[in-house]
């Protein structure tokens, strides 16, 4: 018998199978606590809400600049900054 999941955004009841849910290594079950169908849904939200910063990424990574090591220096010089006032 195939078990099934709730998932946590949309509360509907699904086969907890990788065809509707992603996987997720460190959960229990194995999957993740939402649908793919809301998980693609949350995306393409986050990515209408945040577009400048989405083109900014983009520019970086195709520039050949890692995005984390970019606000990792910013967050750097930001902290030197407000050593220096102190």
């Amino acid at each position: 018998m195939e078990s099934k999941r709730k998932c946590s955004t949309c509360k509907e009841p699904k086969p907890l199978t990788p065809e509707f849910f992603h996987r997720r290594s460190n959960r229990k079950s194995g999957f993740q606590s939402n649908c793919i169908e809301c998980s693609h849904k949350r995306a393409r939200k986050w990515e209408r809400d945040n577009a400048e910063r989405k083109r900014e990424a983009t520019k970086l990574r195709r520039n050949g600049v890692s995005v984390l090591a970019e606000r990792r220096a910013e967050r750097e010089q930001y902290e030197r900054e407000i050593d220096m006032v102190a």
